[in-house]
């Protein structure tokens, strides 16, 4: 998925029994040289995915442009998001924020930070 050298961005799921969903959630050229703003979105996608506000049959969801990757990975009592490089990393950390984003916060908190992963796990469970 997304492997190739490519200007557009995509975002893919994964289903319960952690099959490929056919068809990719969302997938753009716009903007293609703007990381921080794909981050962005796919950030807010996180946001609805973790609160159950979208992608409810999914268990994990993903931002890819060529062999960049970044992984959302939805787990009983976490959220971890895995980063394929430090641009992308940079981008997450940096990237505009959404108004859902302070509703995140009420449910989870940032619990562990590696070089390449953050783990944030429910508050509420």
């Amino acid at each position: 998925m997304g492997q190739l050298v490519t200007r557009t961005w995509f975002i893919y799921a994964r289903d319960q029994q952690d099959n490929w969903l056919t068809d990719p959630i969302d997938s753009t050229i716009m903007k293609d040289d703007d990381c921080k703003y794909h981050m962005g979105k796919f950030k807010h996608k996180i946001f609805q995915f973790a609160l159950g506000q979208e992608f409810q049959h999914c268990k994990k969801i993903y931002l890819y442009q060529g062999w960049r990757r970044v992984k959302c990975d939805l787990q009983d009592q976490a959220c971890v998001i895995t980063f394929s490089d430090t641009e992308a990393k940079e981008a997450w950390d940096t990237c505009k924020r959404s108004k859902l984003g302070k509703t995140f916060d009420q449910h989870f908190e940032l619990t562990e930070q590696q070089s390449y992963m953050y783990i944030f796990k429910r508050k509420d469970k």
